[in-house]
């Protein structure tokens, strides 16, 4: 019998008195003729060196590793099924409309134009959109594993950010999301990496003293990020720069000692997006918008006043209208969930009202102050999609993703006559059973019992923001409330001005809200290791299992606590106890 230690803990080995012989690597020598069970393939010693082999590469993996690691591999699967599903990617008039700008010169800045180039350059390198929409799984994946690996720094439950991370991937209305060929999906995904980065801050911040955030490199990176991330929402979106200045705005009130900084970035980012849209994209060759990009929501806005009350407008105001379309035109497409059926309606002209843009606007402004109530009405109810839990009326009131493919080209078909890239969008499964199967469970989740939790990111909004909230208050640390930052600029831009209810609009806020979830069950105690009087606590073993960080002895999971001020020593553990006394301490 010898004894053995490994891990701080006594092993006894027990050495047989007599048996077969061992090669060095441990299996049975020749001379025991094979006749030994336990050494024949299969066998549970066998079973246990594979056991042992796997926990020795699962050990080698760094302890702050682990969990980003299971959280990408399981989600990256899930989203490769998706993909194999419907390849070469899920497509929609918008898709079409990025092929058809990228491939026949004919860029145009209503469409992210950051966006059109990387559907160029997927068409370019393997001829399709299949090697976009593969990169979009990747990309998300590794965003989900930032975020929670981000979330857990600040001392969340490593299980449940797994569990949370890898549900966004399993539920049908996200997972097949991101396999669309749309701006929106590049857009959410930038949103993840902020939430991470934010999370990344504001634990910075524990340990940087205030005014000295300058001399720390961890915490000039993470502006830096921040930055990028920023540039990326404002450069995704048209509407990215309004995004981007209220999340800005929101961390910097919460998160003290790099508010100028944090200001600058998200300034600096719209900025620079408005003057590519306005100057540098246009002196590329790219085609600005026209006018109807920006007034859509404004002729909505006409049409439901006039609608409401047609006595209240003016002859002059009903000589501008009639340029555009007739006056029964204007009120029967009104419709307060969406601006599109007075847009797109029979004998509304786009020609005239881009000829007209400038009056049409001005009349909008007049009926603002004539009638504010009327166009707030409006607006709020064409924006519900952002703060209402409940569904609106059937096909309008919540407008999901569609999964048909994009055999029609959705109008596109006379332009991508001779177009070589035509069949790069069209929709062809790798595997006819993952395809059945994933559209039987995404159908089954679009059912209206369902829409209030899987589709409506106002559901997920309030969710999100109550989770927040109540680890804040826990913990005493209002710097985490810059976490509701990306969902609460996405909520209030959507709310404000918004076209139709679209679900993908609201897409990054049922990401966020379903990430920060298990900060709603976090505790508020910290366990601190003793320490002799007068010495800092000494770090004890390795980081946990599951990556929580431990700094000085200690498991972070909050605030850091004040320094406990006591005239006695603390008391010294006795020389035979290797294990430290601990103290719950509430923050």
């Amino acid at each position: 019998m010898a004894s053995d230690r490994e891990d701080g803990q006594a092993r006894t080995v027990v050495q047989p008195k007599e048996g077969p012989a061992q090669a060095a690597d441990g299996s049975a020598s020749a001379n025991d003729g094979g006749s030994s069970v336990a050494h024949r393939s299969g066998s549970p010693r066998d079973a246990g060196r594979l056991r042992g082999a796997r926990s020795t590469v699962w050990r080698r993996v760094p302890p702050g590793l682990r969990l980003p690691l299971v959280v990408y591999l399981i989600t990256q699967v899930i989203y490769l099924f998706w993909w194999i599903a419907f390849f070469p990617g899920l497509a929609s008039y918008d898709t079409v409309a990025y092929v058809w700008q990228a491939t026949t010169d004919n860029w145009i800045t209503n469409h992210s134009v950051l966006y059109t180039a990387l559907v160029w350059l997927s068409l370019q390198i393997s001829g399709g959109i299949w090697l976009l929409s593969l990169a979009q799984t990747v990309a998300m994946a590794a965003g989900l594993a930032y975020a929670v690996a981000g979330l857990r720094k600040l001392g969340v439950s490593g299980r449940a950010l797994a569990i949370a991370g890898i549900a966004v991937a399993v539920l049908p209305p996200a997972a097949s999301f991101v396999i669309f060929v749309w701006k929106d999906v590049a857009f959410v995904t930038v949103q993840v990496f902020l939430l991470g980065t934010l999370a990344r801050i504001v634990v910075a911040k524990r340990r940087v003293p205030a005014g000295r955030w300058i001399r720390d490199r961890q915490m000039r990176n993470l502006l830096l990020l921040v930055f990028v991330e920023f540039l990326l929402l404002a450069l995704f979106r048209q509407n990215g720069q309004l995004m981007v200045l209220v999340s800005a705005a929101v961390a910097t009130l919460v998160i003290a000692g790099i508010r100028l900084w944090m200001a600058t970035a998200g300034i600096v980012a719209a900025l620079i997006s408005v003057v590519m849209n306005l100057w540098i994209y246009p002196a590329m060759g790219v085609t600005p918008a026209k006018s109807e990009l920006l007034l859509a929501e404004a002729y909505g806005d006409i049409a439901v006043a006039y609608h409401e009350r047609p006595s209240q407008f003016t002859p002059a105001d009903l000589a501008v209208m009639t340029r555009v379309a007739p006056l029964s035109v204007w009120s029967d497409s009104a419709n307060c969930y969406t601006s599109d059926t007075t847009f797109t309606a029979k004998g509304f002209s786009r020609a005239a009202a881009n000829d007209n843009a400038g009056e049409l606007f001005a009349l909008w402004l007049r009926l603002v102050k004539r009638m504010p109530d009327e166009i707030i009405d409006a607006r709020m109810c064409r924006g519900s999609i952002a703060w209402r839990i409940t569904a609106g009326p059937d096909r309008i009131g919540t407008v999901l993703t569609p999964l048909e493919g994009s055999r029609q080209l959705f109008g596109f078909g006379s332009r991508m006559d001779g177009n070589p890239y035509r069949s790069a969008i069209y929709s062809d499964p790798l595997s006819d059973s993952a395809h059945k199967v994933a559209v039987f469970v995404r159908k089954a989740t679009d059912a209206d019992s369902f829409k209030w939790i899987l589709w409506r990111g106002a559901t997920w909004c309030y969710i999100g923001y109550a989770a927040v909230v109540l680890f804040v208050v826990k913990r005493r640390e209002p710097a985490v409330l810059a976490l509701v930052a990306v969902a609460l600029a996405n909520q209030l831009v959507v709310m404000v001005n918004n076209p139709a209810q679209l679900v993908r609009y609201m897409m990054g806020p049922i990401f966020l809200g379903i990430l920060v979830l298990p900060l709603m069950f976090a505790g508020r105690t910290v366990r601190l290791g003793a320490a002799p009087a007068g010495e800092a606590p000494r770090t004890e073993g390795a980081p946990s299992v599951d990556g929580a960080p431990r700094v000085d002895g200690r498991e972070r999971t909050g605030a850091d606590p004040a320094p406990a001020r006591s005239a006695m020593p603390a008391p010294t553990p006795a020389p035979d106890d290797t294990r430290p006394a601990t103290r719950p301490i509430k923050v």
